[in-house]
């Protein structure tokens, strides 16, 4: 392993359990935490590779925003969580940060099962929200161009506040990431 994995590592770690942290708290995942990591991933991979790595970090930090805008708008997560996200593709780059989201996903949607699995509440309200999806996916294509509309949606999103924090969910994607795959994305 060289000394640039082992900081990238050690860099990425350090932000997410930061951020992981706050979100098991405070259900917020601060700016100061997310801005900071996304600056400095993009700083870095540019003082590393120069303008290539700061294309390669910058691709990856508006795809890994990318991927969790819809599901920001439709109010199931944090602004938080999308840059957070974003950090984490702005230090470990594609398609690492793919794989940390997949694992975050996966972790999300077992862990959603469970809870619902619990309450009879939960599994009547989680099967109402997926039936309306549609719906707000069809009224965020309609109204995508008021900002007042845009605005209360997250707003609910944020009032409706998940009650799994997924900041420490990806956080566990990068820890699956650097201790199970590190090595294998290349190979890919």
């Amino acid at each position: 392993m060289t000394q640039h994995s082992t900081l990238v590592m050690t860099m990425t770690l350090g932000f997410v359990m930061i951020a992981a942290v706050m979100d098991l708290l405070w259900r917020r995942v601060h700016n100061l935490v997310t801005i900071s990591m996304i600056v400095s991933g993009l700083f870095y991979h540019a003082w590393q590779a120069g303008v290539p790595g700061a294309g390669a970090s910058l691709l990856a930090v508006v795809v890994a925003g990318g991927v969790l805008m819809i599901p920001f708008l439709l109010g199931g997560l944090g602004g938080g969580d999308v840059k957070l996200l974003a950090g984490v593709g702005a230090w470990t780059l594609l398609p690492s940060v793919l794989l940390i989201f997949l694992v975050a996903g996966l972790l999300a949607g077992f862990a959603g099962v469970l809870q619902s699995c619990r309450s009879r509440d939960a599994w009547d309200d989680g099967l109402a929200q997926l039936m309306a999806l549609p719906q707000r996916l069809a009224q965020l294509g309609r109204n995508i161009d008021q900002e007042d509309w845009a605005v209360r949606q997250i707003t609910e999103g944020r009032e409706r506040r998940q009650q799994i924090p997924f900041a420490f969910l990806i956080a566990l994607g990068v820890l699956v990431d650097f201790c199970c795959l590190s090595g294998q994305v290349n190979a890919l």
